[in-house]
């Protein structure tokens, strides 16, 4: 079978037995954590500027430019660590 022979190699059962399921773990578990940690981190960048008083334009795209950015670095590390076994 096509199927078995391209998860052999990987150790995965084609079968979805017992080591599918161990391998399945880190990116499902990975993807459950990045989906909340993206909702929570949209809803606190968009109500914190609403508890400070109106700021400069320039400040406020500054908050924008450093919020669009910060985002990506524990996405990053969630991204590898499902990936890579330590």
């Amino acid at each position: 079978m096509l199927v078995a022979r391209l998860y052999r190699g990987a150790g995965i059962a084609a079968t979805g037995g017992a080591g599918y399921a161990a391998a399945m773990s880190r990116p499902t578990l990975a993807t459950i954590a990045g989906l909340l940690f993206m909702l929570v981190f949209v809803v606190t960048a968009i109500t914190l500027p609403d508890l400070v008083p109106r700021l400069h334009w320039t400040l406020e795209a500054i908050y924008w430019c450093v919020m669009g950015i910060v985002w990506v670095f524990p996405i990053r590390w969630l991204m590898f660590w499902s990936v890579y076994k330590r």
